[in-house]
């Protein structure tokens, strides 16, 4: 696990800096997929993996950022709540309007992409999320 030092100073972030933070972990997963979607298809790959990405991110960063406004009496579980259904409704979204149109982004394998980043940036949020609200206090 994590070392409560690390803990503390992650549960210290700013929203900018976990918003850049959440961008970092999709920017090197965005990196590490664009040679298969290039291969997979071509120059589409290539829109489809990023135009995935910058999705992904923009649900996480609206969750973040709509969980900071929330200050009543049930804080802790209305952010985890609200920053869930809306890291759940944007790329779903996304998916079935790329999906219905029939464009090339979901020929080029939009809906794949979606998932990847989508699997990969829920630990991240999930982590920042906890973190901000309890800090480096055990849970138990």
């Amino acid at each position: 696990m994590l070392n409560p030092a690390v803990k503390q100073r992650i549960a210290e972030l700013s929203l900018a800096h976990r918003l850049a933070l959440s961008a970092l972990v999709l920017a090197a997963i965005c990196l590490a997929t664009l040679p298969l979607a290039l291969t997979l298809s071509g120059a589409d790959g290539l829109w489809a993996d990023g135009s995935a990405a910058a999705v992904v991110w923009g649900a996480s960063a609206a969750g973040m950022a709509i969980g900071e406004l929330l200050h009543d009496s049930n804080a802790a579980f209305t952010k985890l709540l609200i920053g869930m259904i809306i890291r759940m409704i944007v790329p779903l979204s996304a998916c079935l309007v790329a999906l219905l149109s029939k464009s090339r982004l979901a020929d080029a394998g939009f809906v794949f992409y979606i998932l990847v980043f989508y699997l990969a940036e829920l630990p991240v949020d999930t982590l920042l999320a906890v973190l901000r609200q309890f800090g480096a206090k055990p849970l138990g």
